[in-house]
């Protein structure tokens, strides 16, 4: 696996799921791997992007995926913000 982010595809009950995987620098193993989830309309980049973790998981040395969705639907209307990486219980979504 290649060191920073990448697009990586799996074979799943039939059907190739697409997710991004982000491997910091000098990754030891065994290494914890934490499985970042976006909300319905999002996407696995857009996760990566907005929500902060691959900062966090170079300094903790840890992998991180975000796994693009099946079906999706529409995002809803109005606005949305995700809670600050630096705060997480501090944080409140709009």
């Amino acid at each position: 696996m290649p060191v920073g982010s990448s697009t990586r595809t799996m074979l799943v009950g039939g059907r190739t799921r697409s997710f991004r995987m982000y491997r910091p620098t000098g990754l030891r193993a065994p290494a914890a791997l934490v499985v970042m989830l976006h909300g319905g309309g999002g996407s696995a980049r857009g996760a990566e992007t907005r929500y902060g973790r691959d900062p966090v998981a170079a300094r903790s040395g840890f992998l991180v995926a975000y796994p693009d969705g099946v079906g999706r639907r529409p995002p809803l209307p109005g606005p949305s913000t995700p809670p600050s990486p630096a705060a997480p219980t501090a944080a409140r979504w709009s």
